[in-house]
């Protein structure tokens, strides 16, 4: 992520385009594609196998062009990041395979650095990166039985307590994560455009709590178990809408 940071610098720092100073809004919508990454979940096998899961993330943004070519933004967002997954038994079928989900959603808010292009030109390059703080909204655990014969088991991982009564921390409220967004922009009037950028981000921060490992896939031993980081990338496609009030 990194290396495509500094080539898109490179390349805009080459060419005569320029973003016009003044404020700046955009409305995204980015559907695509969430993985969980985790060392337990990977060495599950067949018992644990990882399948495509849609993921969606939604803002609004708002900032500034303080020079020809760089801004910054904020905004508040909605991402849904989820993930699906199947048992792969030996002579099973795959309609008698057995089927869960994770899901979990969150409220995000970005800091966006933004470099782009002229917004009089029909269309010009689009780039923007930065972390972001997503507080977590609602996290569950569906066992939804095979596809023979289905069921819908679902497990708020925000309400668990332990044998004593204690409550668990099993999903962290708190994640921090950077994404990153290249692309360009279509010029539909002199203050708006049509965004479309290939959408990339991961967390950088274990998404899941202390008492993860009393849950999910774990080694260790029954008493002690243990469960390394769990991070979740995501990929997609965003189509924004972009409204600049220009101080030119």
């Amino acid at each position: 992520m990194k290396n495509l940071f500094f080539m898109v610098m490179a390349l805009f720092a080459t060419t005569s385009v320029f973003a016009q100073k003044g404020l700046e809004m955009t409305l995204n919508f980015t559907p695509g594609s969430s993985l969980y990454l985790n060392d337990e979940d990977f060495a599950a096998g067949k018992d644990l196998n990882f399948q495509a899961t849609y993921a969606l993330h939604a803002g609004l943004t708002a900032g500034y062009n303080f020079s020809d070519r760089i801004g910054i933004a904020t905004g508040i967002g909605y991402a849904s990041l989820n993930q699906n997954y199947i048992t792969d038994y030996d002579n099973t079928d795959k309609s008698d395979q057995q089927r869960a989900s994770r899901y979990q959603s969150y409220i995000r808010i970005p800091v966006l650095l933004r470099i782009g292009g002229d917004n009089m030109n029909g269309s010009s390059a689009f780039f923007r990166v930065g972390p972001h703080i997503d507080f977590l909204s609602s996290g569950t655990f569906v066992a939804k039985g095979s596809a023979d014969n289905p069921s819908e088991n679902t497990i708020n991982m925000r309400d668990q307590k332990s044998f004593l009564g204690e409550e668990q921390e099993v999903l962290n409220e708190a994640v921090i994560g950077v994404s990153a967004e290249v692309g360009g922009r279509i010029r539909l009037s002199d203050q708006m455009g049509l965004l479309i950028l290939l959408h990339l981000e991961t967390s950088l921060t274990n998404t899941e709590g202390k008492d993860a490992a009393s849950y999910f896939q774990s080694s260790g031993t029954i008493l002690n178990p243990e469960r390394s980081s769990t991070g979740i990338l995501m990929g997609g496609l965003t189509i924004g809408f972009q409204y600049v009030l220009s101080f030119d």
